[in-house]
């Protein structure tokens, strides 16, 4: 029953599994999509047990961008460990691309508090990484800053995922990556009582720095592949999230839209 945390962590840090699909990459499309401002709430589940909610948050104008994200575990989940995150992140936008500036989030897992933050400056250079409590160095390597350079905040790699870039480099404080995307194709599903093409989008990773050594060996045995399905319209937003596990998948579909973020967040 982990693997609702697991998920949570996966869309908050882009923690998805290695796989080779760099020959399929499509090239940098020419121009991002529209500004857009959404708000939506997804319930998780898995074998018809309700596992947790998630909510998003894109605040877009031609220039610049704003993202929230919060999660919180419910139901069974929370017999084995309960899980909370509060998420913000901002940047500016580009023609064709995203540059984050600031990216904050406050987790909790099993009572253990932790607050991580990124800070960039004009040129994509990291100028600040904030964790709280420390690491253990001996445990888990520091990721050099040059590695980290040009790299996305995990909020600012999903927009640019979803924005057609297929290839990019993620920092999530603790672990750096390198991301893939891979592209599944169309399908025709049922969200908030209307019919919704979606694009399936499967993601991967390729741990660089930062893993403990567990998390190499888990790395190393492979995961289930973390899919987003976003909408193929103007809006581009994402109406389900899949991870499959024994007997089943877990799900993560939109199941509310509101008007504003405080409506929508979950704690």
């Amino acid at each position: 029953m982990q693997k609702f945390y697991k998920i949570a962590m996966l869309v908050c840090l882009m923690h998805v599994n290695a796989g080779d699909v760099w020959a399929q990459i499509p090239p940098k499309p020419p121009a991002l999509p529209e500004p857009v401002t959404f708000y939506g709430q997804y319930s998780f589940s898995w074998a018809g047990l309700r596992l947790g909610k998630l909510a998003l948050g894109m605040d877009e104008t031609k220039d610049s961008y704003k993202l929230y994200l919060s999660v919180t575990s419910a139901g069974i989940v929370n017999l084995f460990t309960h899980h909370t995150n509060s998420t913000e992140a901002h940047g500016k936008r580009s023609k064709d691309a995203y540059h984050p500036e600031f990216y904050e989030s406050f987790y909790k897992t099993k009572k253990k508090p932790r607050q991580i933050r990124l800070q960039y400056d004009a040129k994509g250079n990291v100028t600040e990484v904030f964790n709280e409590p420390p690491e253990d160095r001996a445990k888990r390597p520091e990721v050099p800053a040059e590695t980290s350079k040009g790299s996305y905040d995990p909020l600012t790699g999903m927009m640019a995922i979803r924005a057609g870039v297929y290839s990019l480099k993620a920092f999530d404080v603790k672990r750096f990556y390198e991301v893939t995307a891979e592209s599944k194709g169309m399908e025709t599903m049922s969200i908030l009582g209307k019919d919704v093409e979606a694009e399936q989008l499967v993601l991967s990773r390729k741990p660089v720095a930062g893993m403990t050594e567990k998390e190499m060996k888990e790395y190393e045995a492979g995961e289930p592949p973390l899919s987003f399905y976003f909408s193929n319209d103007a809006r581009r937003v994402p109406v389900l999230m899949t991870l499959p596990i024994m007997l089943g998948s877990v799900k993560g579909l939109l199941t509310k839209e509101c008007a504003t973020w405080d409506e929508c967040k979950v704690n």
